[in-house]
C-alpha cells in the first residue's frame, strides 16, 4: 500500500472514531479520495464517461431551452446548471427510496455532503459565471440571482438546522423526521429552481412535466399562509383561557406546525418562533403565559401579513372562513 493510500485509510480510522463528524469533515475526505482516483486510469476513464453523458442525461424539455439561449455562453451556463440540479435530484432520490425501506438513515449522511458540495458548485457557478454574462435577458438573471440566495438559504435550513446532531440522536422518529424535512427542503428548492429559470426562458413552463410530485411555489404558500392563521387564532384563544388545556392544546399544534410548515418560512424566521414555542412551554404562572402569547400574536400577526403579500398570492385572496 503506498503512502496516499495509507494515509487516507488513517483518516477513515480517525473519522469512524471520532464521536462526531461535520459535513466539512466528509467534504475533506471526498477530496482526498477524489485526488486518489485521479491516479486510476480506470477511475477517470469512468468519470469521463459519466461527465460526457450528463448533458444527454437531461430532459428534453430542458436541453431545448438552454440551446434556445443567446449568447452561446449562457445556454452552456445554464446547460451545466441544469445538469447539476438534475445530478443532486438523483441523489435526493436514492435518499427518498432509503425513507420509503426504512433504511439506515445515519448512513445517508455522506449523500447530503455530496449534495452539500454540488450546491456550492452551483452557488459559484451562479454568482461567478452566469449571472455575469454580457447581453443576458433580466428576466433570466433576476431568475438565476434569486436561485442562488435560494440554494443558500436552504442549504443552511438542512445542514444548520434539520441534520446537525443527526448522529446523536438515538430515537428512530426524530430522525426519520429529521432526514425527511431535509430531503424535502432540498428536493422542492431544486425542482423550484429548475422550473423558475425555465420559465424565465419560457413563460408558459409547465414543471409538472419534469416533476410528477412538483409542489410549487404557490400551493407551499397557500399551505403555509392558511396554516399561520389557524395558528394565530388558536394561540388568541388561549390568550383568553386559563388552565392546562389550552396550553397543552397549544403546544401539540405548535408541534404539528414546526414539522409540517415550519420549513415554507424564511430561515430567518426559524429561531424567533422556536424561542416563543420554548417561551409558551416554559411559562410557569397564567401572567407569565399572558405575555408571552400577547408577544408571540404580535409576531404571527407581522408573519402572517408577510406571507399574504407574496407576489405569488396576489391572485389568491385570503378568505378566512
Amino acid at each position: 500500500m503506498n503512502t496516499r493510500r495509507r494515509r487516507s485509510c488513517l483518516i477513515c480510522d480517525g473519522l469512524l472514531a471520532a464521536p462526531s463528524i461535520h459535513f466539512g469533515g466528509w467534504s475533506g475526505l471526498r477530496g482526498i479520495l477524489a485526488r486518489e482516483l485521479e491516479q486510476s486510469e480506470a477511475a477517470r476513464s469512468l468519470s469521463e464517461a459519466v461527465c460526457g453523458r450528463a448533458p444527454d442525461s437531461l430532459p428534453d424539455p430542458l436541453r431545448a431551452l438552454a440551446g434556445k439561449l443567446t449568447p452561446d455562453e449562457l445556454g452552456e451556463d445554464i446547460l451545466n446548471i441544469f445538469s447539476t440540479f438534475v445530478r443532486s435530484l438523483e441523489h435526493l432520490r436514492f435518499v427518498e427510496l432509503s425513507l420509503k425501506s426504512d433504511g439506515h438513515l445515519k448512513q445517508l449522511l455522506p449523500v447530503f455532503a455530496l449534495v452539500l458540495d454540488e450546491g456550492g458548485e452551483l452557488i459559484d457557478l451562479l454568482e461567478n459565471r452566469a449571472l455575469h454574462v454580457e447581453g443576458a435577458g433580466k428576466n433570466i438573471l433576476d431568475a438565476l440571482d434569486g436561485t442562488a440566495y435560494a440554494i443558500r438559504m436552504e442549504l443552511r435550513k438542512v445542514f444548520e438546522h434539520e441534520l446537525a446532531g443527526l448522529c446523536a440522536l438515538a430515537h428512530p422518529p426524530q430522525i426519520y423526521a429529521r432526514t425527511e424535512n431535509a430531503h424535502g427542503l432540498l428536493r422542492d428548492c431544486f425542482q423550484q429552481s429548475v422550473v423558475a429559470i425555465a420559465q424565465s426562458v419560457e413563460p408558459g413552463f409547465d414543471g409538472s412535466q419534469l416533476f410528477g410530485a412538483f409542489n410549487t411555489r404557490l400551493e407551499q404558500s397557500l399551505a403555509l399562509r392558511l396554516d399561520l392563521w389557524r395558528l394565530l387564532e388558536l394561540v388568541r384563544q388561549a390568550g383568553s383561557e386559563r388552565g392546562p388545556y389550552p396550553k397543552t392544546l397549544l403546544l401539540e399544534q405548535l408541534a404539528a406546525f414546526s414539522e409540517r410548515s415550519l420549513r415554507f418560512l424564511m430561515y430567518k424566521d426559524w429561531d424567533s418562533f422556536e424561542r416563543f414555542v420554548d417561551d409558551v412551554e416554559s411559562a410557569q404562572t397564567d401572567a407569565q403565559l399572558e405575555t408571552v402569547l400577547h408577544r408571540f400574536v404580535t409576531f404571527l400577526e407581522t408573519l402572517f401579513g408577510q406571507i399574504n403579500i407574496r407576489a405569488v398570492l396576489s391572485g389568491h385572496p385570503f378568505e378566512p372562513n
